[in-house]
């Protein structure tokens, strides 16, 4: 290794050779250097990098597995209330539905309450068999067993940001 360095709490990189968490402290290991990840920077740096970058998480929603669910809302609790989007949500094909639907949130459709942000999931946008704008309106509900919810945080937001948690929203499905 070539050195210890500072990096930020959220530094992340594609290619990492280690993840390593000790002593309450978390290490990146990248190109033979080992980042110590800082908890004073306020912004989500790549390694290596001096500038703010996209930020997401991605959130798979299993409970009940067995159970077939519509999935009606997204939510999540921070105290970024503003800038959130969800442009991928995705049930993959299962017994019930035997191709993967995707769906999304429009911007306009958050909303905060009780510092909760949440917004309703738009339709199946491939109920036609092809990518469809229409779908997201007219088309089947999502409906599936298990979701997968990608939360993104564009870059223009700044300062720092704390996510105390998720929430999918779902309803028992009769199919």
């Amino acid at each position: 290794m070539t050195g210890l360095h500072s990096g930020s709490p959220l530094a992340y990189t594609t290619d990492v050779g280690g993840v390593i968490g000790a002593e309450n402290r978390f290490f990146v290991v990248e190109n033979g250097d080992l980042y110590i990840m800082d908890d004073t920077a306020d912004r989500r740096k790549y390694i290596g990098s001096t500038s703010r970058e996209e930020a997401f998480i991605k959130v798979v929603g299993n409970e009940n597995p067995l159970l077939p669910k519509i999935i009606d809302n997204v939510g999540v609790i921070s105290n970024q209330h503003t800038g959130w989007s969800v442009d991928t949500i995705t049930i993959p094909a299962d017994a019930t539905t035997k191709v993967d639907q995707s769906s999304k949130v429009f911007s306009a459709d958050w909303l905060t309450r009780e510092g909760v942000t949440r917004a309703p999931v738009k339709r199946n946008a491939y109920t036609s068999g092809v990518y469809a704008y229409k779908d997201y309106w007219e088309g089947e509900k999502m409906r599936g067993r298990i979701v997968e919810v990608e939360f993104t945080l564009p870059t223009q937001t700044s300062g720092k940001v704390e996510v105390l948690g998720f929430e999918i929203g779902t309803t028992d499905s009769n199919v």
